[in-house]
């Protein structure tokens, strides 16, 4: 039975991130004026924040394993594994860390198209709030809504 290592637990994690970036982009894709994607959003955003913590974990593990004075940094990160692991497994670990940059690269597209559509929105919303406050103005003034019949003055000279 062969065991998984950290760094391809790692490149596990960091796929499952970007299947979440995936939902996140399509849930901001159908905003409308009509649904409230609030909830589903947030539990989007958890579960996200979830993946990161055990990647944190993960990384943390790889970076403090065994032998540590014995480690070489990989040419692609700051992310260091044992010399004692060979060439080809050396390169193994590069070829991943390769992918996880790749990955982490369109994450960070998926993020900064949604996060330009939700202030899109976010815009627009603002845009109908004021439209609606001057409406509900206009037609209280044209209804005459909190104006007064008769006025109460109270003159007392001393």
């Amino acid at each position: 039975m062969e065991t998984i290592s950290p760094i391809e637990k790692a490149r596990g994690l960091y796929g499952d991130l970007l299947l979440l970036s995936k939902e996140q982009l399509l849930l901001a894709r159908s905003i409308n004026a009509d649904k409230d994607i609030s909830q589903e959003m947030l539990t989007l955003f958890q579960k996200r924040q979830e993946i990161m913590e055990g990647i944190d974990l993960l990384l943390l593990e790889i970076n403090q394993g065994e032998n540590r004075n014995n480690t070489v940094n990989s040419k692609n990160s700051r992310v260091e594994f044992p010399l004692s692991l060979g060439k080809q497994q050396a390169e193994t670990h590069d070829k991943v860390i390769q992918e996880i940059i790749a990955i982490i690269r369109e994450i960070q597209a998926h993020d900064e198209v949604g996060r330009k559509i939700m202030q899109k929105s976010q815009r627009e919303a603002g845009k109908k709030l004021a439209s609606l406050k001057r409406s509900q103005a206009a037609s209280n003034a044209y209804l005459h809504v909190d104006s007064y019949a008769d006025g109460w003055f109270f003159d007392q000279k001393k």
